[in-house]
Formats: structure tokens, sequence, C-alpha cells
């Protein structure tokens, strides 16, 4: 599958050394200048790895993440600072942050980084697949029910069927006899419009897949509000100018 990777960072020097750099490991990337862009990208593209900035116009990254996990972020996120402490460090922890790294940082740092996630990712995806194929999730479930008219013990029949297990296997854990189980599975496939238990895994899959997605896209990404409409965390509003209370400044 090939990935893609959101990088937000105002330097624009830096920007063009990570995009560089993340061309060589992701399919895709794309570039955010501050944070109401990257939370626009991510409303509309399909994003596997975000890397930010500490500092933003618009506000911190560590804000930024804490946001979009409050949203149900469940992506690697590499944060950058050119000014790293404990308490930010413990910040990035709380996150669950993949990579906190501080600048500057060298392509061989990068490359190791992106490897372990890229690798990190195939390895949840594997199981995601799994997963995906041999259960229900509940938007899946209400679906069924609500759109394909899947009786609640037709449920139960097909989380068994999705399982390894013959009809008799599930006769005895439904407390049914396997003559009743197949009869279940004839009116399931025909209300599915399948004929046959891997039939039923493509679909099962399929429609756990959509469901998720269909979640995702209605998922609107905006950040928490602030106790100042500065574009600056510190209350700043002259760009590129430092304000004598920043700390760290402004630029």
């Amino acid at each position: 599958m090939d990935l893609s990777i959101l990088i937000i960072e105002d330097e624009i020097h830096l920007l063009d050394v990570y995009e560089h750099f993340s061309k060589l490991h992701f399919a895709e990337v794309f570039c955010a200048t501050n944070i109401q862009t990257a939370f626009n990208i991510l409303e509309n593209h399909d994003i596997h790895v975000i890397l930010a900035d500490n500092f933003l116009p618009g506000g911190r990254g560590i804000d930024f993440i804490k946001t979009i996990n409050q949203q149900g972020n469940n992506r690697p996120v590499i944060l950058l600072t050119g000014g790293a402490n404990k308490e930010l460090a413990i910040e990035a922890a709380n996150c669950h942050v993949f990579n906190f790294l501080e600048k500057p940082v060298a392509y061989n740092v990068f490359k190791e980084v992106f490897n372990n996630i890229i690798n990190h990712i195939h390895k949840h995806q594997t199981l995601d697949n799994v997963f995906n194929s041999y259960t229900l999730n509940q938007t899946t479930r209400n679906h069924l029910k609500t759109m394909l008219h899947i009786s609640s013990r037709e449920m139960e029949i097909i989380e068994q069927a999705l399982q390894p297990y013959d009809n008799k296997t599930i006769g005895n854990i439904l407390f049914i006899s396997p003559g009743t189980v197949k009869r279940h599975l004839e009116n399931i496939f025909f209300k599915l419009n399948i004929s046959s238990r891997n039939e039923l895994r493509t679909l099962v899959k399929k429609l756990n897949l959509q469901r998720i997605k269909h979640s995702n896209e209605h998922t609107v990404y905006k950040m928490a509000a602030s106790s100042t409409t500065s574009k600056y965390p510190c209350g700043c509003t002259h760009a590129k100018q430092t304000c004598g209370a920043c700390t760290p400044k402004c630029i």
C-alpha cells in the first residue's frame, strides 16, 4: 500500500528539505505552513504519517496533536522542536508521539525513523486485514441490520461463520442444530447476494473498511478554542518579529 505523509513546518527552507527527504520514502507528500492548512489537508486527504514542528503560526504542534488525538487520530506522529525541554517531552509522551526529535535533524535520523514507522504501519495493516475479515465492527452491524435486514440470530450466525468453524461447531456454540445453521446461512447468503463463506468474509471486510472511511470523512478537524486570537502562542501579532516576551521567540 502506498503511504502518505503530512509535513507541517513554517520555515520554508526546512519544509523543502523535509519534503525532499520524505519523497524518498512516501508515495505522497503533503505540506502545510500553518495549523489551519494542516487541518484542511487532513479533512480532504488520506494521511498515514504526520511530521510536525512544535512552534507554528496558529499554535503549537503539540496542541495540534492533542486535538486530533481527541478526534480519534491513530496515525504515527513525529514531533520536531528547536527548543526541547522536559515539559514538552512529557507532553509528547502523553500524546503517544511516535518520535520526538530536536532540530537540526540529519537525513540518516529521518531515514531510520521513517523506516521504523513504515514497518509499524505495514505490521498493523496486516493485523487490521485479519481483524476486518473475521470480525464485525459496530457500524457494519448497524448497516447489516438496517439496510440489509439481517436479524439478531442471523448476526450471531455471521459472527461464527466468519471463523473457521463448521456448521456443527457453530450449532454447538449457539445451541442449535447443524441443519438450522445451514438454513440460516442460506437466508444470509440470499440477503447479501453471495454464495459462500469466503464471499461473506470478503464482504464483511469491505463493509468494515467502508464504514471506517465513512466515519472518518465526517470527522471535522477543528482546533480547540484558544484563549487568544493571536497567530503566535505568546500573543504576539507581528509576523517574523520578536515581541520580547516569547519563550522561545516567535521567529
